[in-house]
């Protein structure tokens, strides 16, 4: 029987590049999307000082003041995408529920600066006064909604995710708080002052998305909201102060 001497292996082809490489491209146009918004919500909040919106904002600012707060706005927001699973999460939410996740970005920092001008509001987490004023009761009313809110985060993780990514998520979150809550103790107690500053509740706010519902959704669009109508209005500012 004829054999042939040599046999030609055909190699398959390989995928081209374009198909390879899509998912990088997508995944980096969404994020550059994600810090627009951002910025723009940053410079919302500096048009608004403009007319003194809130009262007691930071009118004036210089390029170093700029830097410092698109910057730490930059890393933040990159934190944000990480632990919230952005990229792939954004991929499953439909175009018109986008669309209300900005405009809600958008209309949190206006409306938390038209409510700090409210008698009674004036004030900050690491000063107000326990008992039965304005300040007290909404502290007390948005503690309540957001703790009621995770509880039933919590158990829907449980019942759709599983104890693992359940777990998962906690102790990231959880990890979050506990770093600034160990050195705010540990430098209190070294004549550091303490000053709980609003863009680190949106922060932590905005932290607590992870997919692509509706909670989640609206977490990371008031967290995010929050978190830059304090930088733009008040300058970067960290816990600790010297």
């Amino acid at each position: 029987m004829y054999e042939p001497f040599l046999e030609i292996e055909v190699l398959p082809q390989p995928k081209p590049l374009k198909k390879k490489y899509n998912k990088f491209i997508v995944n980096s146009i969404l994020i550059s999307i994600f810090f627009s918004v951002l910025i723009l919500g940053w410079l919302e909040t500096r048009l608004m000082c403009h007319y003194n919106l809130p009262s007691d904002c930071c009118l004036k600012i210089n390029t170093w003041d700029i830097y410092v707060d698109t910057t730490n706005i930059l890393q933040k927001g990159s934190v944000i995408i990480l632990i919230s699973n952005f990229t792939e999460n954004i991929k499953k939410i439909r175009k018109w529920i986008i669309a209300l996740y900005l405009g809600l970005f958008f209309v949190t920092g206006p409306l938390f600066a038209l409510a700090g001008e409210f008698p009674g509001m004036q004030t900050s987490l690491a000063t107000f006064t326990v008992g039965f004023n304005l300040s007290f009761i909404v502290y007390l009313s948005c503690l309540i909604i957001t703790v009621l809110l995770l509880l039933y985060e919590f158990l829907k993780i449980f019942k759709y995710y599983g104890k693992i990514y359940l777990t998962t998520y906690g102790i990231s979150r959880f990890l979050i708080i506990l770093y600034y809550f160990v050195f705010s103790l540990i430098l209190s107690k070294q004549n550091y002052r303490i000053h709980i500053h609003h863009l680190y509740i949106g922060f932590i706010i905005a932290c607590l998305s992870h997919d692509h519902k509706w909670i989640s959704g609206i977490s990371l669009a008031i967290g995010s909201g929050i978190m830059v109508q304090g930088i733009g209005s008040y300058n970067y500012a960290t816990i600790i102060q010297d």
